[in-house]
């Protein structure tokens, strides 16, 4: 497996890995935009990527640079590392989100992808990372400990109702 940035290259597969996680009716959190967008101005939407990944101050709350995990010349995955921006939101969030096709799960990619981007972090200036997870979230609990991550807490997303586990990984 190896990580890229997001390319035309792999338009159609990664349009297709949108299309399986939407069947899953789940929400892939950073690609909210519509299929037909996608496919037909693929290009603006790199283009949006690599405007957030540049870490404009004051224009998103959260700038991430995103990457997609190809196994086979297929997308099997995506993983954001977001910069620290000094909002509340990020002690909720962290540094790392990533989502797994659905027909790819199971299969180790969730730790690979966090594995290969620890040294992109170290090289973009981080230390350490911090990740979250939802606390019903085993898998990806599995995932941040045998990546290192050392349990901090557990806190209270009061606006999601949800509890998350906060880890830290240092590089």
């Amino acid at each position: 497996m190896k990580l890229v940035k997001p390319c035309i290259e792999y338009k159609k597969e990664y349009i297709n890995f949108v299309k399986q996680i939407r069947r899953n009716n789940e929400i892939e959190s950073s690609y909210t935009f519509k299929l037909s967008f996608l496919k037909f101005n693929f290009q603006k939407f790199l283009d949006y990527l690599d405007y957030i990944s540049e870490y404009p101050k004051g224009e998103i709350v959260i700038p991430m640079k995103n990457y997609w995990a190809i196994e086979d010349e297929k997308v099997v995955g995506r993983i954001t590392l977001r910069k620290d921006s000094g909002e509340d939101l990020f002690r909720y969030i962290g540094n790392i989100g990533y989502i797994i096709a659905p027909e790819e799960r199971s299969k180790g990619y969730a730790t690979k992808m966090l594995e290969l981007l620890k040294p992109v972090a170290k090289e973009q200036g981080h230390r350490k990372l911090l990740i979250t997870c939802n606390k019903n979230n085993i898998n990806s609990k599995r995932v941040i400990e045998k990546n290192g991550g050392v349990f901090l807490d557990e806190i209270k997303w009061e606006e999601k109702n949800i509890k998350n586990l906060r880890y830290e990984i240092y590089l």
